[in-house]
């Protein structure tokens, strides 16, 4: 598959050289630096977990301000409520603020703080009520030790955590599409090949290629790139030369 890989590599746009995305990186690390976070982000899988990273951090903000305004509602009469009674009230504030959030689905649970422990989740979908306690309500700025995933999981990816869109595969072997940079990533065991598409505007497309470049057919990857006119005009030229010479 070495031809196809050298004719799609002349398509090729860096992602960290994208304007748009310094921009982004500087802004996370801003982001980050409020909770003492020091998160490389030098290869496009750092980038993309830092994505993911700042979705988790900015859902955990959700709950804890969900948890202040509901504590400051009832701070008249706090007291008089048993614990059962406090977290149920403030775990029906919680539900209705959280119902716009992306979430994880694992195991038919919902974990909102993917990149965080299974602990921290729980605590955060059903014991925010702990907040009103010293210990717990540290956690508000202090979560560093919370972070569970020093990787980009692949469940952050299909559920929209990052900006990356799910093609196919599963945890050590997957594809996926970051459409800014036309690029279709590879990953496997958190290595990345790429593959750039400047014309693909159908997810679909993506798939089937896939499916070709799975069989390892090298001359069918490269009709179906020209057939779909997935590359640029000047990759194309080439790959139509190439299989003409192959005749």
């Amino acid at each position: 598959m070495d031809l196809l890989k050298k004719l799609i590599k002349i398509d090729e746009e860096k992602l960290l050289k994208n304007k748009q995305i310094k921009q982004n990186i500087l802004n996370h690390q801003i982001y980050l630096n409020r909770y003492k976070i020091d998160q490389t982000q030098k290869t496009e899988l750092d980038y993309f977990y830092t994505e993911a990273l700042v979705q988790t951090l900015k859902n955990k903000e959700i709950f804890e301000s969900s948890f202040v305004k509901s504590y400051d509602d009832m701070y008249d009469y706090w007291n008089t409520l048993n614990y059962e009674e406090r977290k149920k009230l403030i775990n029906v504030d919680i539900n209705n603020s959280i119902k716009e959030l992306p979430y994880v689905l694992k195991d038919n649970e919902k974990y909102y703080l993917p990149i965080f422990n299974d602990k921290i989740n729980k605590i955060y979908e059903t014991e925010m009520v702990l907040f009103e306690l010293k210990q717990y309500n540290k956690l508000r700025f202090d979560c560093k030790e919370m972070i569970d995933k020093t990787y980009l999981p692949l469940e952050c990816i299909i559920y929209n955590f990052t900006s990356l869109k799910y093609i196919d595969g599963n945890d050590d072997n997957y594809y996926a599409y970051c459409e800014l940079n036309h690029t279709l990533y590879h990953v496997v065991k958190n290595k990345i090949e790429q593959f750039t598409f400047i014309n693909c505007k159908d997810m679909n497309d993506l798939y089937l290629f896939v499916q070709i470049y799975e069989s390892q057919d090298e001359e069918q990857c490269l009709n179906y790139i020209l057939n779909k006119e997935l590359a640029s005009s000047k990759v194309l030229k080439k790959i139509s030369k190439k299989l003409e010479r192959r005749k």
